[in-house]
């Protein structure tokens, strides 16, 4: 009998394609729609980052580039993630 894979559900459909390309992990999700002049949520979650207790600095920068059909070039801004320890 043929199978249908209308009505599955993606496991994935809220999670972002993570690939590493050399020394740089890509992130990349599917927004929908950006509205010209209208604020639009680029992350729907929070961002989350796992440091390593071996962690060598305390701040590190993520660059994060929105593309969209309707924009000419990408938007692009960079996030500085200052590492805090608990006592």
């Amino acid at each position: 009998m043929p199978c249908s894979d209308k009505g599955k559900i993606n496991m994935n459909l809220f999670y972002p394609t993570v690939t590493e390309e050399g020394l740089v992990y890509v992130i990349e999700s599917n927004i929908g729609d950006i509205k010209h002049g209208l604020s639009t949520d680029s992350f729907k979650e929070d961002l989350r980052i796992a440091v390593i207790n071996d962690i060598s600095t305390d701040e590190f920068e993520i660059e994060c580039r929105i593309y969209a059909k309707n924009i000419k070039d990408f938007i692009s801004k960079n996030f500085k993630v200052r590492i805090e320890l608990e006592n």
